[in-house]
């Protein structure tokens, strides 16, 4: 999570995560300059629960994907930590989600991988009740899309770094520069991993998510 003196940002997996980390880590020092408070940062995607005392009083940006986008997006980043034993699926630091995923959803990086993983992962590893719960305890929420991920966080910056303004100038040019972050390597397009069936799947299981954030299948 980012939190600053003025508002906190949610980092929840494959929802730009290390796009944003990126942009802040390079001007943290600018901020704290102008505000006289340091900048935390933290990749770990700690959910708005772990905020810091009072922190969660103050305005929290999340950013939402499109769920069909994210179910592929995630698929094939796990693939390849798997494959390439990085992240949770080190020899050393092997967690408990690391090993069911591997156990039961571990078909290699390829689209026929992908849809032999997903009745799986719904049930599973589902996108809606752990986002909600992510967000839960952050009372001033507000929603970042990842399709207009530069112009919303933004927007959101801007929105909420009342008179420290200035302090977050560097932040908005360095989002707007930023190139993409931690992209998965041979990662095939969205349109081509579904079928009609599986499409379906994914908007009967998670039909709260794509309501609240009127989604569609538009790849």
């Amino acid at each position: 999570m980012i939190v600053t003196k003025d508002f906190n940002i949610l980092l929840f997996p494959k929802c730009g995560t290390h796009f944003i980390a990126s942009a802040f880590e390079k001007t943290k020092v600018e901020i704290y300059l102008h505000t006289c408070t340091e900048v935390s940062i933290g990749v770990n995607h700690l959910p708005a629960s772990k905020l810091p005392y009072g922190a969660n009083e103050k305005p929290t940006g999340i950013v939402v994907r499109n769920v069909w986008d994210w179910y592929v997006s995630r698929y094939f980043y796990f693939e390849d930590c798997r494959i390439k034993g990085a992240a949770g699926f080190s020899i050393e630091h092997k967690d408990f989600i690391a090993k069911k995923w591997a156990d039961n959803c571990g078909f290699g990086k390829s689209i026929s991988g992908f849809r032999k993983h997903l009745p799986y992962a719904i049930k599973h590893f589902g996108l809606c009740d752990s986002y909600f719960q992510f967000i839960a305890d952050a009372p001033k929420i507000y929603f970042i899309r990842h399709e207009a991920l530069v112009e919303d966080l933004s927007k959101f910056i801007t929105a909420f770094s009342g008179s420290n303004a200035s302090a977050y100038t560097k932040t908005l040019a360095a989002i707007s520069e930023q190139k993409p972050v931690n992209v998965t390597e041979a990662r095939p397009k969205t349109s081509d991993c579904y079928t009609g069936k599986l499409i379906e799947q994914i908007h009967q299981s998670e039909l709260k998510y794509i309501a609240r954030f009127g989604q569609k299948y538009k790849f």
